[in-house]
């Protein structure tokens, strides 16, 4: 049809990295505002513990994506848990019936790391291709530099 909008010419490797740092930190938004509801909401409505559940899973996603279309983020962007969010994502997806409820509270409640996205967010858009330093506590509000496991060993 004419009218048609002509296809997006295809991103570049590091547009596509700063695509999926921004889906990691919408998840990190969208996580907190349902971890806000607290405890009692995520206990009462299965609905919450599912969305926060997903959110972790787009989370570790993105994470994967990001590093596929620049695997030098890593390195730059130590503070960033890559590896650990994948595996969440991982055990979320492959290991679903061995989640526990109270781990994946936990993991999204302290261990997502929506500071260090913001860093490394930040310093691509600045154009910032040095390695960046580990934020400092202040920075990372107690989210620790390691993503919990969302299995609890038996």
């Amino acid at each position: 049809m004419a009218d048609d909008p002509a296809p997006a010419p295809f991103a570049s490797s590091a547009g596509r990295a700063v695509e999926r740092l921004e889906h990691m930190r919408a998840a990190t938004d969208v996580s907190a505002a349902y971890v806000a509801r607290g405890r009692a909401a995520f206990d009462a409505d299965p609905a919450i513990g599912d969305a926060v559940l997903y959110q972790l899973v787009v989370l570790g996603e993105a994470a994967k994506a990001a590093l596929q279309a620049d695997p030098s983020l890593a390195a730059r962007f130590p503070a960033v848990p890559w590896s650990s969010m994948a595996r969440v994502r991982d055990r979320a997806a492959h290991h679903y019936y061995k989640l526990d409820r109270d781990v994946v509270w936990d993991t999204s409640r302290t261990a997502v790391p929506a500071a260090a996205v913001q860093v490394a967010l930040r310093a691509l858009a600045r154009g910032d291709m040095a390695e960046m330093p580990r934020p400092s506590v202040d920075e990372t509000a107690g989210h620790g530099p390691e993503t919990p496991k969302a299995t609890k060993s038996s």
